[in-house]
């Protein structure tokens, strides 16, 4: 292991004086870590007794040998300000600067300066690129990702970048045997490394099969995968990362498995100090708001669209009106309903679903409300927006916005017997397929279970 000394023979005069006037600023220059660098530097490679009379005016103190180790701990950390005077090949020199970027972004991100850090992200990414260094582009990619960074790196060249890695990692596996003689036993520290994230690579696989699974509508088969590696996440530590997105992927499946109390448990059991990004956090908390909806505590769930959602995340704020517009229409507020519709409807246009999804709610309103004149024009309307974009929506709005219709004249052609036991309404109560009924989704008042009622 170096000592002092060859840390401090390893500096020229000027950097040497850079590391005690770094040394003054962090410690200060009446401090014993300060004194006892500067008798280094100024009278090098003498006896610890020496070092030890001249700040203590004793030749031996235990406390010497603390103040000796924070030293050198001192240096380690001040060398990479000093910048190097050296000439150092390009790779290598290309390596720091890109860390040196990179390490600063990190900062700066973590003090939530996401400008600053993301341009500083982008340096290091760029200097990665153009220096061929794949393993430190992986880094950038993990630190956009944990900060949530959005533009720097996209998901979709992550297939193009695994491939550059391992083949980059293979190469310096290939040089490696080929300079090196074989060793009689493996470091011990690195094969626990390497179990360890082996294991990681395999909750992370398992993560990542459940979130296709329920992108995929494919309840069943998530439920049946977080079944299958429940074992692995019990008897392995996992990292916080892994952690919390489990956790989002278990309250993901409560939601869908209608265990809205559960959903609240869980939350309540969790450190929302710790959460990784703010994405994490908004996602969690509309997981709070919908098993609140979906569970009737009503009150509890306007509370939390006031006072979390709405400030948390203003950007969404259709959204949110949306969702506070089927509050309403819960509580029979009818009119109170019908205005914040028509508030998010011009924003909600930008997403087809969620549009026609208010406009559907819309119909719902103006019909308990008993508003015929306008029902029977926003029936129209509605009924030539599906038609422009059949085959382009979710089957869910077609299928309602026909068995609409049929309650609409019912005692003319339709009786309810007939409706009910119509194929679209059907395939709405079953939501199988592309029937699928999403409650994270548009459909927050299943327009099945609103029709069943008006036939009764």
């Amino acid at each position: 292991m170096n000592s002092i000394f060859d840390l401090i023979d390893a500096l020229d005069p000027s950097e040497k004086t850079k590391l005690l006037k770094l040394s003054a600023v962090k410690n200060s220059t009446q401090s014993k870590k300060y004194q006892l660098l500067k008798e280094y530097i100024h009278f090098p490679n003498q006896e610890d007794k020496v070092y030890c009379r001249r700040l203590y005016s004793t030749e031996s103190k235990s406390a010497f040998v603390q103040l000796k180790k924070r030293v050198k701990e001192d240096i380690y950390e001040m060398i990479p300000c000093l910048g190097s005077s050296l000439k150092i090949n390009g790779e290598v020199q290309d390596r720091i600067t890109c860390t040196s970027l990179l390490l600063q972004s990190q900062h700066l991100l973590s003090r939530g300066l996401e400008k600053a850090g993301s341009k500083t992200l982008e340096k290091s990414l760029k200097t990665a690129v153009e220096a061929d260094l794949p393993d430190l582009i992986l880094c950038v990619f993990d630190t956009a990702r944990r900060f949530g960074v959005e533009g720097v790196i996209h998901s979709k060249d992550l297939p193009q970048l695994e491939l550059i890695v391992k083949s980059h990692l293979q190469i310096l596996v290939n040089r490696h045997l080929e300079q090196s003689t074989p060793i009689s036993c493996q470091n011990v520290e690195l094969g626990l490394v390497l179990r360890h994230l082996t294991t990681e690579q395999k909750q992370w696989e398992y993560l990542s099969m459940i979130r296709k699974a329920l992108s995929n509508k494919d309840l069943d088969k998530a439920e049946d995968l977080q079944k299958e590696s429940a074992e692995l996440f019990e008897k392995n530590k996992t990292s916080e990362e892994i952690n919390q997105e489990l956790t989002l992927i278990q309250q993901q499946i409560l939601i869908h498995t209608g265990k809205f109390k559960e959903v609240i448990q869980h939350y309540k059991s969790m450190d929302s100090s710790r959460f990784l990004s703010s994405e994490n956090r908004l996602e969690h908390i509309q997981y709070q708001w919908l098993a609140l909806y979906y569970l009737g505590r009503l009150e509890e769930a306007q509370a939390l669209l006031k006072k979390s959602l709405s400030k948390f995340n203003p950007e969404l704020n259709s959204k949110w009106k949306y969702w506070e517009a089927c509050l309403h229409f819960r509580m029979n507020s009818f009119k109170s309903a019908l205005k914040l519709i028509h508030d998010c409807q011009p924003q909600l246009k930008y997403s087809p679903n969620f549009y026609l999804g208010s406009k559907m709610l819309e119909l719902m309103i103006l019909f308990d409300q008993n508003d015929l004149d306008w029902l029977d024009y926003k029936i129209e309307n509605l009924r030539k927006l599906i038609s422009r974009w059949t085959g382009k929506i979710n089957p869910r709005i077609e299928g309602g916005f026909k068995l609409f219709s049929k309650i609409q004249r019912k005692n003319v052609e339709d009786s309810a017997i007939q409706i009910i036991g119509n194929e679209e309404m059907t395939n709405l109560v079953q939501a199988r397929g592309s029937y699928f009924w999403d409650p994270t989704d548009f459909e927050l008042v299943r327009f099945d279970a609103w029709i069943e009622k008006r036939l009764v």
